[in-house]
């Protein structure tokens, strides 16, 4: 009897052996299961972080390449012949700034403004057709309110057809114009010294513009 007992435990004893064995192995396998996720999961990060620096670099790289061709382009455009228009008194230098006299005339009962400048293209291209803006204040009444210039109350515009010539020349080829102003009727007096702003449209998009004063003397 005392055989068999102890047969018995031994063969408990040997199962529970493997028992543990298998709760060993089984958490190896677990840890090993786990230890590999997150190897895995570390490599993912790693491939998403990498893939997410190189397309940075090529979003960084398409915009430094756009920007390149951008400048190319204007330094490209910078080398085709344009036009420059200059606005000159009578004097020879700059309008921007002068003083200068103009003439109050009288033509259909309306009055009129003369003033006399000078438009000289520096450059080496044809200015195509011309377009002239002309902006004054109070009490200087010009046709249309400024819609562009908040400092000048008023405007007046002069289209192609109005200009002679229209389109100047380019190699220094310079123009002595005289712009016939109409004003609005007014009892104000005008005499005296008044900021005008003259605008030179031409080319595809150029603008040249002077800022002066005229002096008007009705005696």
């Amino acid at each position: 009897m005392c055989n068999q007992n102890n047969t018995e435990q031994d063969v408990q004893i040997k199962f529970s052996g493997i028992d543990n064995r298998f709760l060993i192995i089984n958490k190896r396998i677990n840890n090993l299961i786990i230890t590999v996720l997150i190897i895995g999961l570390f490599f993912l990060v790693l491939i998403a972080a990498s893939y997410y620096n190189i397309a940075q670099n090529f979003s960084n790289e398409k915009a430094d390449l756009r920007e390149f061709m951008r400048e190319l382009k204007e330094n490209f455009g910078k080398l085709e012949p344009s036009p420059n228009i200059e606005l000159v008194g009578l004097n020879g230098l700059p309008l921007q700034g002068q003083k200068l006299p103009v003439k109050l005339v009288q033509k259909n009962g309306n009055k009129q403004l003369e003033i006399s400048y000078i438009a000289k293209n520096t450059g080496k291209k044809a200015t195509g057709q011309s377009y002239l803006k002309y902006y004054a204040n109070d009490p200087i009444i010009l046709s249309n309110p400024s819609i562009d210039e908040p400092n000048f109350k008023f405007e007046t515009y002069v289209n192609p057809k109005d200009i002679n010539p229209s389109e100047i020349p380019g190699g220094n080829y310079s123009v002595h114009w005289t712009s016939k102003i109409n004003l609005m009727p007014s009892d104000k007096e005008i005499s005296g010294e008044h900021q005008f702003l003259l605008k030179y449209y031409y080319g595809e998009s150029k603008v040249s513009s002077a800022k002066f004063t005229i002096l008007i003397n009705n005696n």
